[in-house]
């Protein structure tokens, strides 16, 4: 792509301690991109997309630079990333409960969260939300906005999360893991609904997921990390036809003796 990009990830590097969790890492997403970023458990994936969200624990020390447009996001104070949260950037966390307070109502943390960033009444705000709900899939959106999260199943929540993370339109959708709690209906309409999201406004997605069937649907290019390297990026098709790094080699290997195993026991 010959744009500039709208997440340009240069020299990341995260410590805890003595200890090196992320080595340094380049990368770009562009506008209307969905990059995967693949890789197996302890990889250094979800650490990595929440250095990008500004997230990490206080005792680990990042390094590097990490822009979103104009913005150096390691140099943006809380009050900014309050900002940037939610209405530029969002995030699809891989535990939906960890998303949610337990003490408001779903209604009560979607109308804060639109009335925050846009300047409309509580009525725009709730029509809004039940619009979002209703775009992933979700049964009677206004009875759901009644309800504390403690009463929805994990893939319920994780649909309200999509839901909530795509409302505002932002610029980079994160999205760790996002069809871990659904079955494999649901998990088909949040794909295409991120699909939508991209193709209608132009949102770049970080994908991250350990499927890589997932990845093979939805990635323009993909990135590989083992133990906290990227050891492989390249394109969807060229890294499922052409796999150049050992590591990505027994990646795709194991997925196709899996499926195998898989086939013979059925």
């Amino acid at each position: 792509m010959t744009t500039s990009p709208i997440l340009e990830v240069q020299q990341l590097s995260i410590q805890l301690k003595s200890k090196t969790l992320i080595h340094p890492c380049n990368f770009t997403l562009h506008k209307g991109e969905i990059l995967g970023l693949v890789g197996e458990s302890g990889s250094g994936k979800t650490l990595t997309s929440m250095a990008i969200f500004q997230l990490l624990q206080k005792e680990m020390l990042l390094s590097g630079s990490i822009r979103l447009g104009d913005v150096e996001l390691t140099q943006a104070s809380d009050k900014q990333m309050r900002q940037i949260r939610g209405r530029d950037m969002a995030f699809i966390m891989q535990n939906p409960m960890n998303a949610f307070s337990p003490v408001y109502t779903i209604g009560n943390q979607f109308i804060e969260l639109i009335r925050t960033h846009l300047q409309c009444s509580k009525k725009e705000a709730i029509e809004r939300a039940t619009n979002a709900l209703a775009d992933v899939h979700l049964q009677n959106p206004n009875h759901l906005l009644s309800l504390y999260p403690f009463q929805l199943s994990g893939g319920m929540l994780q649909r309200v999360m999509i839901a909530f993370a795509s409302c505002l339109q932002p610029k980079v959708i994160i999205a760790d893991e996002p069809t871990t709690a659904l079955d494999v209906y649901n998990q088909l309409q949040v794909l295409k609904h991120l699909e939508h999201i991209r193709a209608t406004c132009d949102t770049a997605i970080l994908l991250i997921s350990h499927d890589l069937s997932v990845i093979a649907e939805m990635a323009d290019r993909v990135i590989v990390m083992e133990k906290g390297h990227i050891v492989e990026t390249a394109t969807v098709l060229e890294l499922f036809d052409t796999p150049k790094h050992e590591y990505t080699k027994h990646l795709l290997n194991s997925r196709l003796t899996f499926q195998h195993v898989k086939e013979e026991a059925e």
